[in-house]
């Protein structure tokens, strides 16, 4: 039933302004209300169409029927007024899905995926800057169209001539069978990025192969690069810890078996060039080449290693020709001092270092613990440690720097440096518990500079 057999069974009028109503007994006025079932009847529109249009927009009241459940019921005039551009008259698409619009053949983006071969992705990616027209489907469906020419146009290299991939993903070219690098990555368990490198320095040619979706691809030939990849397929290969399995023994790197030990790489390699233990290669599953050792074979040789070694005591200091060593992080533990501070002094004195053990598996570089002290001995012995807040006591008199005394009374650390210059006061060495060595002046004294600067202005932020 359309509008007009509508207006006829009902006996509706019209108004000046087009709305539709009738008089009911004492002469009042009454517009209709209908179902969105029965509007889709009447407009010739899909129940979609109308909801999309009609729904969060237009008032509706719920009643129920006497002879069905409750429904929502639309005034047939306001959706009239809202649904104004699906009235006009659009043109329908024929059974192929195409519609003709000024001479021009218009397809929406699911036809054109099926007449063309293209993945619906990349026609969007494609069509995204032409302009689009309103067609009907058979279904009375609305869609956005696109004039095919148009779009042959855009997708023209997509369009070329070439092979199809097939579902295991190969395309058959003169009888032989070619893959693009993903593909290639997947068959032989090498990264992508490694097999282009390959395939760059072999200087192997390529074909254009079409994908599922119609993109075009590089695609290689398959047993060129079988040939290729013949001495590396036959390498054993790695699992996810690095570790290879060869005869039932296991096999990894240097790198590897340093993490895996607790010993540093350069002992584990000294230990492999003194006892000239055999390597194999091994295959990485990012793809790369690795020489590897028999874990079982390092770890026997282990005590040749470890009993030439000093063994330092529970302080962590080791005695090697009367001499005491210890590492870094030994030393800044009794001297609660800095690490960085440690390391870049022992750096720029070139300082040498000894191999010692601490426990049965962890080898460390130790350093003359005489010689960290004299090249910290302008520090050590000149600087007082401060507390957890900055603060240093000496002679029963609190000292600080001067960005934390700038911090405790509100003032500009620049300005209180200048002042403390042109009164030519000699600060004090403090060191801070993370090893930095600053000037540190009396607080007492500071205080009352500090009261003659300007104080720092806090400013409030600006309410959006």
């Amino acid at each position: 039933m359309n509008l007009n057999e509508l207006v006829k069974k009902y006996d509706l009028l019209q108004d000046e302004e087009g709305r539709y109503y009738k008089l009911d007994k004492f002469g009042n006025r009454i517009e209709p209300y209908l179902t969105i079932n029965v509007l889709s009847k009447c407009l010739d529109q899909t129940r979609h169409n109308i909801k999309k249009k009609i729904d969060k927009v237009l008032k509706f009241y719920k009643i129920n029927p006497h002879y069905g459940p409750i429904c929502k019921f639309y005034n047939l005039n306001d959706v009239l007024v809202t649904c104004s551009d699906l009235l006009i008259k659009i043109p329908i698409a024929n059974r192929r899905g195409i519609a003709l619009i000024e001479g021009k053949k218009y397809a929406n983006i699911r036809t054109l995926s099926k007449m063309l071969r293209i993945s619906i992705p990349s026609i969007v990616e494609r069509a995204k800057k032409l302009n689009s027209k309103i067609i009907k489907g058979e279904r009375k469906r609305l869609s956005s169209a696109f004039d095919i020419e148009l779009i042959k146009i855009v997708c023209s290299d997509l369009l070329q001539k070439a092979k199809t991939i097939n579902k295991a993903g190969f395309a058959i070219i003169n009888g032989k069978k070619y893959a693009n690098a993903k593909k290639l990555a997947k068959m032989f368990e090498l990264a992508e990025a490694r097999v282009y490198l390959y395939i760059k320095n072999n200087k192997i040619k390529s074909k254009k192969i079409k994908l599922h979706c119609g993109r075009l691809v590089n695609g290689y030939e398959v047993n060129k690069i079988k040939k290729l990849y013949a001495n590396i397929v036959n390498i054993p290969q790695a699992d996810e810890n690095g570790v290879a399995y060869i005869r039932g023994e296991e096999y990894a790197s240097i790198y590897v078996i340093s993490k895996k030990m607790g010993i540093h790489y350069s002992s584990v390699q000294t230990l492999i060039e003194n006892k000239r233990l055999i390597s194999c290669k091994i295959r990485l599953i990012r793809g790369q080449i690795r020489e590897a050792y028999s874990i079982r074979q390092v770890k026997s040789t282990l005590p040749f290693l470890f009993d030439k070694l000093p063994l330092a005591n529970k302080r962590g200091i080791a005695v090697i020709d009367g001499e005491e060593y210890a590492t870094i992080s030994t030393l800044t533990k009794l001297w609660n001092y800095g690490e960085k501070a440690i390391r870049q002094r022992v750096f720029l004195n070139k300082l040498k270092s000894k191999k010692i053990r601490r426990t049965a598996s962890t080898i460390y570089e130790a350093y003359k613990i005489n010689d960290v002290k004299k090249a910290l001995s302008d520090i050590l012995h000149d600087s007082i440690l401060a507390n957890k807040e900055g603060v240093a006591i000496i002679g029963g008199e609190k000292y600080a720097t001067i960005g934390k005394i700038a911090q405790m009374y509100n003032v500009d650390s620049g300005a209180l440096r200048k002042r403390l210059q042109l009164l030519n006061i000699n600060p004090r060495k403090i060191r801070l518990p993370g090893g930095q060595i600053y000037d540190g002046y009396r607080i007492n004294f500071t205080k009352m500079i500090c009261g003659k600067i300007e104080r720092r202005k806090k400013i409030k932020p600006v309410s959006k």
